[in-house]
């Protein structure tokens, strides 16, 4: 019956133990959503264009195969983009990269305040689009005009639909007395508003006191 549904199963004891399990963990992204981010909105802050943001952005995401990183470049399918120098991905936050000698950096909100970046103008704007379970992404420049210090130029939301099955997978997990979880790198907000379109109310969104739990149990 696996194999006619394309599952390989590696270890039989392991499926024997299947039939104990009460707790299932579910990754958001792929798994819950398709998979295939698209931009919903990027704006532009420090006089700066939102074409102007899209582009430093993509520029520094061009070569990458990250489903976040896709989004930015279909977006700017038709711009000229020069690939950035000196990429550095700082995992579980975003990344940067170098272009005409400023230091573009993008990602969240942990990303930007270790670069002491204030984002209390866009806080509220940000946080209406993680309530409809959009992920936000901060861009900042850093400049030699600026004595490097780094300041947010730009503000870019992205959605991945949710899979039409998944609220009738989640229903059949609860049906058979195991409870689901829903597992995510993205800020709470974002998760709870994926999670209620599903009918999901266990959360677990990246933070230290989220894994603690999950490790307690």
């Amino acid at each position: 019956v696996a194999a006619r549904a394309g599952i390989l199963i590696r270890d039989p004891e392991a499926l024997e133990h299947a039939q104990n399990v009460d707790t299932v963990l579910i990754d958001k992204t792929g798994t819950i959503t398709q998979g295939h981010p698209s931009l919903i909105e990027i704006s532009g802050t420090d006089n700066l264009s939102s074409d102007e943001v899209l582009r430093l952005t993509a520029c520094v995401q061009k070569g990458s195969e990250h489903p976040l990183a896709r989004a930015f470049l279909n977006a700017a399918s038709e711009m000229d983009l020069t690939p950035a120098n000196n990429i550095t991905a700082i995992r579980g936050q975003g990344v940067e990269g170098d272009i005409d000698g400023d230091r573009i950096i993008i990602g969240n909100r942990r990303l930007m305040e270790s670069h002491g970046i204030d984002l209390s103008s866009v806080t509220q704007q940000a946080e209406q689009s993680e309530s409809l379970g959009r992920t936000v992404m901060f861009i900042a420049r850093k400049t030699k005009e600026n004595n490097l210090t780094a300041r947010l130029i730009g503000l870019a939301s992205v959605a991945d639909a949710i899979k039409p099955q998944a609220k009738d997978a989640i229903d059949s997990l609860r049906a058979l007395g195991v409870r689901p979880i829903l597992l995510t790198g993205d800020n709470e907000r974002t998760a709870l508003a994926v999670a209620h379109q599903i009918g999901l109310e266990d959360v677990r969104a990246k933070s230290e006191e989220h894994t603690s739990e999950l490790q307690s149990h």
